[in-house]
């Protein structure tokens, strides 16, 4: 071999070598940006807020490269920031040292005089009855009003001692040999020969499940109104309560959703300790909007596969607002008159947390596609008001060719990235489940996320923070029960522990819960609504600054 083929060899090795560590190189870069990525995941997730909020227009981000154009991609014009309205400024009230502020009027008055009002007169002490300057007894001449104080006067109990009138009939007595006597009718209690009347169960209710106060931090407060009452008893008061009455209204807001045709559901971790699993689920269902008996639903079940799936949804057919979770999407391949609706604001949570890990370009792609799910989510908002069938057109006209931008968009995008980042995944999520998030366009009635289900579900979550778990089964689907009422008469306008009340206090005196016609007894009734109905707050929240 001569030495120029020598030389050419070793530079053939040479070359081979480098470009051997330019891909070992380019991988760990690659690698390294994922840990970045990774790191400045666990960073927002731990220090940042969790609210979706974008940079405003005009907010810069130091480090940063202009983005590209894809002006030939998106109309500026379908997706420009909407101009702020107009408001007329108003008279403000400034003192020195505080923000501007507008000056209510009456506001104060209007909230306090909605509750009892009680008079006191203050008069000056007999000695003190004398004119300092002639020493000659004063005259009274009348009260002034200078302030008002609201006191608040903590409950109290009080016992009902029902006396059962008992009559006699004369005439049939003296022609008997026995006398003839007839007896007033008594209510019926909730539990007989127990502490646990229907309000007293109805306040235990709404402290656990309203403000996520267990139970055995209830034993104090009971305590403290001279109530020995145990956590053990309240847990089986609720049991029994559902077992007893609250259950076959439960059961009627099952069959009732079940002959809707458009739902939202979702599923939530809750621990068990009786069962054998880490982990058990609270399943919820939960109607539209648009549908006059409006429902939510909560089913406890021992885990989340396509069993208990059918379990909840029984014979429901329709569209179902969920997720992308697997045994949603094999129910839907599977059953002939189940279809789903993908969630819009799960998508744009995907594009949300890669623009927070993005390295910072003043518009990155993530940032780009942000824009234009938003203004999906504006045009959707100002049509709230329209008609079923007039938002069925906009969306026809409008709302899909936003969307086939958007997708066009992403194909282009997609197709130039190699990084198995969260862009990327973001990128292969909606390409995946393209189709169902265009099964919005298909009725005007449908929504473009599943908000309703995770806002209602939320109750679940916050509970679980606090009692933590249930000890039985039977106690898990209490809550399941209670959740479902609770729910529900909120989503009617109804006091929740009022409408639990008025439940325990009547259903005790049906004779045979198992065929009355419950009719009168669910949240949308008229009966229901007179007797339940919630007071509503005047005005908002009064924010008070101290001296």
């Amino acid at each position: 071999m001569t030495e120029n083929e020598l030389i050419g060899l070793e530079i053939s090795e040479i070359l081979e070598k480098f470009n051997q560590l330019e891909s070992e190189l380019e991988a760990a870069n690659i690698k390294i940006e994922l840990m970045r990525q990774d790191l400045a995941t666990y960073q927002i997730m731990t220090y940042s807020p969790r609210r979706e909020t974008m940079i405003s227009e005009g907010q810069t981000n130091l480090f940063t490269d202009p983005s590209e154009d894809i002006s030939e991609v998106i109309s500026h014009e379908e997706y420009s920031k909407p101009e702020p309205p107009v408001v007329e400024k108003s008279e403000k009230k400034t003192t020195k040292g505080s923000k501007p502020r507008e000056k209510s009027v009456g506001r104060k008055d209007e909230i306090l005089n909605q509750y009892v009002q009680e008079d006191v007169y203050h008069y000056l002490p007999d000695e003190e009855q004398v004119c300092h300057d002639c020493h000659h007894p004063l005259k009274l001449i009348g009260p002034a009003q200078v302030q008002q104080e609201l006191v608040f006067v903590p409950a109290h109990f009080k016992c009902v001692n029902h006396h059962q009138m008992s009559y006699k009939c004369d005439h049939c007595s003296s022609q008997a040999d026995k006398d003839q006597f007839v007896k007033s009718e008594l209510p019926s209690l909730p539990f007989v020969n127990s502490f646990g009347s229907a309000s007293v169960v109805a306040e235990t209710i709404y402290q656990k499940y309203e403000l996520k106060v267990p139970a055995y931090r209830q034993e104090n407060h009971w305590r403290k109104l001279l109530l020995p009452l145990s956590r053990t008893t309240i847990c089986r008061w609720h049991i029994k309560a559902c077992e007893y009455y609250l259950g076959f209204i439960y059961r009627a807001l099952h069959d009732e959703i079940l002959m809707h045709d458009i739902a939202h559901m979702d599923e939530t971790t809750f621990r068990v300790l009786e069962s054998d699993k880490q982990q058990t689920f609270y399943w919820i269902l939960q109607s539209s909007q648009h549908h006059d008996h409006k429902v939510v639903y909560f089913s406890h079940q021992d885990g989340r596969g396509s069993d208990k799936f059918k379990e909840v949804i029984g014979s429901f057919e329709g569209t179902i607002h969920c997720d992308m979770y697997a045994v949603y999407r094999s129910a839907d391949e599977s059953t002939e008159n189940l279809e789903l609706a993908g969630c819009w604001a799960h998508l744009r949570r995907k594009f949300f947390e890669a623009s927070r890990v993005s390295k910072g370009l003043p518009k990155t792609t993530a940032d780009e596609i942000l824009t234009m799910i938003n203004t999906i989510f504006r045009k959707e908002r100002e049509w709230k008001e329209l008609s079923i069938e007039e938002r069925f057109k906009k969306r026809q006209f409008i709302l899909k060719r936003l969307m086939d931008n958007l997708f066009n968009y992403i194909d282009q995008c997609a197709a130039n990235t190699i990084l198995k980042d969260k862009l990327s995944k973001a990128f292969s999520y909606a390409k995946e489940y393209k189709a169902y998030f265009y099964n919005v366009l298909k009725d005007g009635r449908l929504e473009l996320s599943n908000n309703a289900a995770e806002r209602s579900i939320r109750t679940v979550v916050m509970g679980r923070n606090n009692y933590k778990f249930a000890a039985t089964f039977n106690g898990a689907q209490a809550g399941a029960v209670i959740l479902s009422l609770i729910e529900t008469a909120k989503l009617h306008g109804l006091d929740a522990k009022q409408y639990i009340q008025y439940l325990l206090t009547h259903l005790p005196n049906e004779s045979d819960l198992a065929t009355a016609k419950l009719d009168q007894y669910m949240p949308w009734s008229n009966e229901i609504k007179e007797a339940c109905s919630a007071q509503t707050v005047i005005g908002d929240v009064v924010e008070e600054k101290t001296a």
